[in-house]
């Protein structure tokens, strides 16, 4: 991609990460943004680990639903 491109594409995530729920977006940033393990998004959120594991899962196929639609917009 080019730098228009590649912009383009941060600005749709930035997007679609605000359309999810707190806790998902809270989660997602920590694991993939952060590299925190999960144990760690789980003692940093205070969440339970398998609502990360959830909440990341979840997360990133809303994620991935969004941009795709976008891609097609």
């Amino acid at each position: 991609l080019d730098k228009q491109g590649q912009e383009k594409e941060l600005d749709g995530l930035e997007e679609a990460l605000k359309g999810l729920k707190k806790e998902q977006r809270e989660c997602i940033e920590l694991f993939y943004l952060q590299n925190k393990s999960y144990n760690e998004v789980s003692e940093i959120t205070g969440y339970d680990l398998n609502k990360v594991k959830s909440y990341i899962q979840n997360g990133k196929r809303k994620l991935k639903i969004h941009l795709e639609q976008d891609g097609k917009a």
